[in-house]
């Protein structure tokens, strides 16, 4: 609907090019967040990837401050790796940075979205009875 809404001459009808655009766009996306999901991609960052979505997941209210995830990855990944990682969480749609505090003692909060806790919480879901 969107690519139909972008096209300059627009008259609300969603056309055979944008069905298969959109299919194209989506697909590609798709099994980039499953190989990341996985922690089996290519990307030497994979392993690292996969185990900060499982500390957001496991976190209370899927939410870390970024400091407290360092702490949690000690061994794992140093500043840079995690920024980096942070990064392309945040590109991917998967974590929202929020920040808190000022001059020293400021930090990012970071909070889990889109694919990871949307699955997450029909995880739940089915286990409890409940929606969140």
């Amino acid at each position: 609907m969107c690519i139909c809404l972008a096209r300059y001459a627009n008259e609300g009808v969603i056309i055979e090019e944008d069905i298969t655009e959109a299919i194209t766009q989506v697909t590609g996306l798709i099994y980039a967040s499953a190989k990341a999901a996985a922690g089996g991609g290519l990307d030497p960052l994979a392993a690292q990837t996969k185990r900060v979505v499982e500390h957001l997941i496991a976190a209370p209210e899927n939410q870390l401050l970024q400091r407290e995830l360092l702490i949690k990855g000690y061994g794992d990944f140093d500043v840079g790796t995690l920024e980096r990682i942070i990064e392309t969480l945040v590109e991917m749609g998967w974590v929202r940075k929020e920040k808190v505090g000022i001059g020293k003692n400021m930090d990012w909060l970071l909070k889990l979205a889109g694919e990871p806790k949307e699955s997450y919480m029909k995880f739940r879901a089915l286990t409890n009875g409940k929606l969140k």
